[in-house]
């Protein structure tokens, strides 16, 4: 981890058709901030070697690092019908 920024933001609230408004223009993913204004959020600062397993569906964020590089890897997890735990990338 570097020695500062690169937390983890997460907020409660879920993608509405509405959100599309605050879509970033040019760009391939993500929204402006003011999507979430108002929403109960929290922020989390991992430690090396630990991992945020979170539910994609809520709006999150990683703030930019500062002094060095964060190094993240990404991957999906589910449980299928017969309730056996699954991952993917």
């Amino acid at each position: 981890m570097p020695p500062g920024g690169a937390e983890t933001v997460l907020w409660r609230h879920r993608w509405q058709p509405e959100d599309e408004a605050y879509r970033l223009p040019n760009a391939s993913y993500g929204y402006d901030e003011a999507v979430v204004r108002g929403a109960e959020s929290i922020e989390l600062t991992p430690e090396v070697g630990e991992g945020l397993l979170i539910d994609p569906r809520f709006f999150h964020a990683v703030r930019p690092s500062r002094g060095d590089r964060r190094i993240a890897l990404g991957f999906a997890v589910g449980v299928s019908a017969s309730g056996r735990l699954l991952t993917w990338a």
